[in-house]
């Protein structure tokens, strides 16, 4: 994995990201998304734009990103950490729920950090080969 653009912009917006994933497009040649993933940071308007500009590529986000939100959201300590891993790398369904379980069963706030994400991403958690909220 390795950044491939970059750009200075007066705001991280969906305007400012629509035009730098435009000149992405363009200077890749992506003509159809499919078979693109992009991993992500929560950058303002990235998500919407990432999904309006490539409809049929995949969507990650950064864990070391997430991870780092999830501290600032209040949810320290290594144990937590170690929760949180156990369930963004589970690759089915109910391996997903029992990791989100022992979040839960360990911190309600963070639990509910986390389901906060997976909602405003507008999808459930789903396999690691189908659409869904998956972590990298």
């Amino acid at each position: 994995m390795y950044p491939i653009a970059y750009a200075v912009t007066e705001a991280e917006n969906y305007a400012t990201w629509t035009w730098f994933l435009e000149l992405l497009a363009v200077d890749l040649g992506i003509e159809n998304s499919n078979g693109y993933v992009f991993i992500t940071d929560r950058q303002n308007g990235l998500i919407d734009t990432v999904g309006d500009m490539f409809p049929n590529s995949e969507h990650r986000h950064c864990l070391k990103h997430l991870h780092a939100n999830f501290i600032l959201a209040g949810h320290r300590g290594l144990v937590l950490k170690q929760c949180m891993e156990a369930a963004t790398r589970s690759t089915t369904i109910p391996w997903f729920q029992a990791e989100m379980k022992k979040l839960q069963d360990l911190s309600g706030p963070a639990f509910d950090w986390c389901q906060g994400l997976i909602q405003c991403n507008g999808v459930e958690r789903t396999s690691e080969h189908t659409q869904g909220v998956t972590f990298s």
